[in-house]
């Protein structure tokens, strides 16, 4: 299960850094994964939920917008 997992998000990983807006990407995602490491830090769990809300759902726009402009 391990294995699949993870296999399924390098998958993932390879398919967004195929888009032509990877780069223009970066800045977004590293922010919003520091939104989700300082909600775990303060140990706020609504503020978590929202960070991964926004991070998950703007993440599969990008991969469905990379997936159609191909």
């Amino acid at each position: 299960e391990m294995y699949e997992s993870l296999n399924a998000h390098l998958q993932i990983a390879h398919l967004h850094s195929r888009g032509r807006d990877w780069a223009a990407r970066l800045p977004v995602e590293q922010a919003e994964h520091e939104e989700i490491v300082a909600a775990l830090a303060a140990r706020d769990l609504p503020r978590l939920q929202r960070a991964l809300r926004v991070h998950i759902l703007r993440a599969q726009q990008s991969l469905a917008d990379g997936l159609t402009s191909e």
